[in-house]
């Protein structure tokens, strides 16, 4: 998944090739997470995410219904 790898440190061609995405499809999912976490970059999104993850909310869940690629 997309945020996972967001978290891992992965740039978006390299998690296109591992999720059988196109590197802008990557780039576009990263970047409507970054809009929906209201957060300026990739890695201000992955602290979020981060931090959310520890305090128990299911980020995959969610994500998959309203992030999809097109």
């Amino acid at each position: 998944m997309v945020l996972q790898r967001l978290i891992e440190g992965l740039r978006d061609k390299d998690i296109g090739p591992l999720l059988g995405l196109t590197t802008r499809s990557v780039t576009r999912i990263v970047l409507e997470i970054c809009d929906k976490l209201n957060a300026r970059t990739r890695t201000q999104a992955a602290c979020i995410l981060v931090s959310e993850q520890k305090a128990g909310m299911d980020w995959d869940n969610v994500t998959e219904r309203t992030v999809t690629p097109r």
